[in-house]
């Protein structure tokens, strides 16, 4: 699978934030890292899904539904976003040190 993140700075889709849409090489990381960080969290997700409808055949269909809707994705969407920022506050720090010298 080919994912193609955006390349220029827009205000449609993206990892948008403050610090992502500071400069262009900001921008480029946190699309990369980003894009890395959705297609595990969709694996996962699909992973995690194809465990829990083994729960679904045995009948707890309402259970399955509210935990993977209001639990699991709301933690996956969480790891997504605080991984991406971490990632980016240290590539932003760095790239400052670095156009010091």
């Amino acid at each position: 699978m080919h994912v193609r993140p955006p390349k220029e700075m827009n205000n449609w889709y993206g990892y948008r934030t403050p610090l992502s849409t500071k400069n262009q090489d900001n921008w480029e990381f946190a699309q990369n890292h980003s894009r890395k960080m959705f297609l595990n969290c969709g694996v996962l997700m699909t992973l995690l899904g194809a465990v829990s409808g083994y729960f679904l055949i045995k009948g707890n269909t309402e259970m399955v539904f509210i935990v993977e809707t209001f639990v699991i994705l709301p933690i996956f969407c969480a790891i997504l976003l605080f991984s991406t920022h971490i990632r980016l506050k240290k590539f932003d720090r760095l790239s400052h040190k670095n156009k010091r010298f």
